[in-house]
């Protein structure tokens, strides 16, 4: 995969990020804004595995994603705590 596939991956994580820091309102649902924030993590972190030329399993649990991102490069704390999103 390619670096532009990356920005491509990190474009969709963005509007996911932004969709779910909406907030809530008439008619949004709590789980629905959640769910938009795991998918930003979900999508920037195979952006980073793109990056990194590593394969990208087809896996939406965060832990396993942040597993083979931690085998190329090392993971801060704060971005290791988006397990608690899956």
């Amino acid at each position: 995969m390619s670096h532009e596939e990356a920005v491509a991956w990190l474009t969709r994580a963005r509007s996911n990020l932004l969709l779910g820091k909406s907030g809530m309102g008439p008619g949004i649902l709590l789980e629905d804004l959640c769910f938009s924030l795991q998918q930003a993590c979900e999508k920037a972190i195979k952006a980073v595995l793109i990056d990194a030329g590593l394969p990208v399993p087809r896996v939406h649990a965060l832990g396993l994603l942040l597993q083979d991102v931690e085998a190329a490069r090392p993971i801060p704390d704060h971005v290791a705590r988006a397990v608690e999103l899956t």
